[in-house]
């Protein structure tokens, strides 16, 4: 692609676009199915950290559950 379009493109701001966009391009699409054969082959997960977004009801529940766990180990150090 960038043979081609060095070679066969007249406008300098045309060869640039031709010569770069689509290069760019197979480079990232190369590079995630890279990263998914790495992550298969080693079997592990893609995503590994869990984020609680506030105000949703994931969180919500996710506070009470830690909240309620604070005041039984608080509980259980005073007796």
């Amino acid at each position: 692609i960038s043979l081609v379009s060095l070679l066969y493109i007249d406008n300098a701001l045309l060869k640039l676009a031709v010569g770069t966009v689509p290069n760019l391009c197979l480079f990232f699409i190369l590079k995630c199915i890279n990263l998914v054969e790495y992550f298969q082959a080693t079997n592990k997960p893609y995503f590994y950290k869990k984020v609680y977004v506030e105000g949703t009801d994931q969180f919500n529940k996710k506070m009470a559950r830690e909240k309620r766990s604070s005041k039984s180990a608080k509980t259980t150090k005073n007796k």
